[in-house]
């Protein structure tokens, strides 16, 4: 789901846990294969915690990238070849929302991302 997929930022460690409770928690990691395993051990709360997102502005994609291309040593018939399809990319707000007895008491925004637009590409072999 927007806002609370996985992400990677390379060279730099962007992750921050706080403790927004009066309470201790503990949280193991394991990785077994290709497998990453994370566990989180505390006080159960007395409420329920649930994630939602509000796709909020579309950002249209370029126009796409066209290049000229030698056919040399590859499958590619002569002619228009579209490679990559172009996305529109888009900007969109993560909340949780906080229920009590399936009653709704505090939704908190705690994302505001933005999904970057790519640009489409065509080749053209000759």
């Amino acid at each position: 789901n927007p806002c609370f997929d996985a992400m990677v930022s390379m060279g730099s460690a962007d992750l921050r846990v706080k403790n927004n409770t009066e309470h201790d928690y503990i949280i193991t990691t394991s990785t077994k294969d290709n497998e990453c395993r994370v566990c989180i051990y505390g006080i159960k709360c007395d409420y329920e915690i649930k994630t939602r997102y509000d796709k909020y502005d579309t950002i249209k994609a370029e126009d796409e990238i066209i290049e000229t291309k030698v056919s040399i040593n590859n499958n590619l018939h002569p002619g228009e070849h579209r490679v990559k399809m172009g996305i529109d990319g888009y900007r969109a707000k993560g909340y949780l929302d906080y229920y009590k007895d399936g009653v709704l008491i505090k939704s908190e925004l705690i994302r505001d991302n933005v999904y970057a637009a790519r640009k489409g590409e065509i080749w053209i072999v000759e």
